[in-house]
C-alpha cells in the first residue's frame, strides 16, 4: 500500500499517533473531514491539469499553421530565379 508517497507501515503510526492525540470520540469526524479535503484537493488538481491539457492542444493546434507559414516562405526563397540554372 503506497497512500501519498508512505508506506503502510507509516500509515499506521501516523493513525495510532493521532488516535492519541485528537482521541477515539473525535477520530471520525476528522478522518471524515480529511477525506472530504482530500478529494476536494484532487478534484481541483484534475480540473486544473485538465485545463492545462485543453490550452495545450490549443496551442498545438495553432502551431502547425505558423510552421507552415515558414516552410512556404522558405521554400519560395530557396527556388532558384532562373529555370536555366537547374
Amino acid at each position: 500500500m503506497d497512500f501519498f508517497g508512505i508506506g503502510a507501515l507509516e500509515a499506521l503510526v501516523i493513525l495510532v499517533v493521532a488516535l492519541l492525540a485528537i482521541g477515539p470520540e473525535r477520530l471520525p469526524k476528522v478522518a471524515r473531514r480529511l477525506g472530504l479535503l482530500i478529494d476536494q484537493a484532487r478534484r481541483s488538481v484534475a480540473e486544473a491539469r485538465e485545463t492545462f491539457l485543453m490550452d495545450i492542444d490549443l496551442d498545438e493546434g495553432e502551431k502547425p499553421v505558423a510552421a507552415d507559414r515558414r516552410s512556404t516562405g522558405s521554400e519560395v526563397e530557396s527556388s532558384p530565379s532562373d529555370p536555366s540554372s537547374v
